[in-house]
């Protein structure tokens, strides 16, 4: 009986110590992570990209947004990419710049005059939004063209 109590009180302090050192270990890792992503800057914006274009993005990168003008529900955004000053709209969406508020968001976020404060991330043909519908699903802009394409 003295042999297993002993074994267990020995089993209980290494897994004690193994458990330990795990919570210790992904602690650092989350504080490493959350130190980076604290003193992250944005990148330097290059002498291509229009003055009053923002940037949105993380440690990962990001994208350099300017809004070129609004007319009805149309936003016309030109997007730039941050580590070269490329535009986006020329490289990937076919120099496309007219994008539209999805349709469950559409009543509420025509009143919002500076999209940019509202701007999340971006995915292709659309730009997400840090606002949400009443179903909690995030608000978007899309581009003009796959807009038209659900609507036939």
């Amino acid at each position: 009986m003295k042999k297993t109590s002993k074994f267990l009180k020995i089993a209980g302090i290494i897994i004690g110590l193994l458990i330990f050192f795990r919570v210790f270990y992904l602690g650092s890792i989350f504080l490493v992570d959350y130190i980076r992503v604290k003193t992250f800057k944005p990148p330097e914006k290059l002498s291509n990209i229009p003055d009053g274009a923002i940037w949105k993005g993380g440690v990962d990168g990001g994208y350099w947004y300017y809004l070129l003008g609004k007319q009805d529900s149309i936003y016309k955004i030109e997007i730039y990419i941050d580590y070269n000053g490329e535009s986006y709209n020329k490289e990937i969406l076919n120099n496309e710049k007219d994008f539209v508020i999805c349709k469950e968001c559409k009543g509420s976020l025509d009143t919002i005059s500076n999209i940019y404060q509202h701007i999340y991330s971006n995915s292709g043909e659309r730009i997400y939004l840090d606002i949400f519908d009443k179903n909690k699903k995030r608000c978007y802009l899309e581009l003009l063209s796959q807009h038209q394409k659900k609507l036939k």
